[in-house]
């Protein structure tokens, strides 16, 4: 009987044992676990990072770029601008724009496009989705 009863530790201790090597297991998956999300975070960190300067330089690249046409263009829009304004002009402005609308959508996005990068607007994002809810709307009238 005391034979018997001298297993019973070295179980209790093998049972202690394999607890003990599940929770290190356990710690070392969420020590892991861990790595992995921190260095997820510095990835993203640096890929913003390197976004950023990539925005900048571009801006610099702009500035260095901008010339005479930027000046041009600027004069244009805002002489039909102040055009506005002037009773006398006013049907001349109206008429203008009535026939710009006229043209088709694909050179009104390309003239588009073109002024708002001559200006240094490169998200165009904002004005992607207006075109795709327009366009929405046109087909949405058309099949009504």
């Amino acid at each position: 009987m005391a034979k018997w009863i001298s297993f019973i530790p070295g179980i209790f201790k093998g049972i202690g044992e394999y607890f003990s090597r599940k929770h290190e297991l356990r710690m070392k998956k969420l020590d892991l676990k861990y790595k992995v999300e921190e260095a997820k975070a510095v990835a993203e960190i640096n890929y913003q990072q390197t976004k950023l300067e990539g925005h900048i330089n571009w801006e610099l690249e702009q500035i260095r770029n901008s010339g005479i046409k930027d000046d041009v263009t600027l004069y244009v829009l805002l002489i039909i601008i102040l055009s506005c304004g002037i009773p006398y002009m006013q049907p001349y402005i109206r008429e203008g724009f009535a026939l710009l609308g006229e043209l088709p959508f694909w050179f009104q996005v390309i003239v588009t496009i073109a002024l708002t990068a001559q200006f240094g607007v490169r998200t165009f994002g904002s004005y992607t989705k207006l075109v795709q809810a327009k366009q929405q709307a046109q087909s949405k009238m058309l099949g009504n």
